[in-house]
């Protein structure tokens, strides 16, 4: 797929105001009118993997929360339970506090629109995005 033809995606599946801009070779910041709880923009970063094409908040979720938090009790407990359903839900896989979303099949508009629902849940697990 095209750069434009990702954007048109992301746009369809998450919303109109999706921006995408160039960081590097296969490289892109994606930004979303979604926010954190404390009204932060999310970090959202698309770039080519391994395995293919992938979404990252490049661990920014993890620093955040453990800027309140013991690291600790994010990694056990009801809290653990509650940020591991979110992940699993999504299908965004934690890599040492990454938090990951590989893209399948071209469906990137799909990818973005469950990555941006995850962050949320895991920084809040009561909040939800419709």
């Amino acid at each position: 797929m095209s750069p434009d033809q990702i954007v048109a995606a992301f746009r369809d599946k998450a919303c109109e105001q999706v921006q995408v801009t160039p960081e590097g070779l296969d490289r892109y910041r994606v930004a979303t009118p979604f926010e954190s709880d404390d009204g932060d923009r999310l970090v959202v970063v698309l770039k080519q993997g391994e395995g293919g094409w992938l979404l990252t908040d490049e661990a920014h979720t993890w620093m955040r929360l453990t800027h309140d938090l013991d690291e600790g009790d994010l990694r056990r407990g009801t809290r653990k339970k509650l940020i591991a359903n979110a992940l699993d839900m999504a299908r965004v896989e934690d890599r040492d506090g990454e938090l990951v979303l590989p893209i399948r099949d071209r469906h990137f508009g799909e990818a973005l629109l469950r990555f941006v629902k995850a962050i949320p849940q895991i920084s809040d697990p009561s909040v939800t995005i419709s």
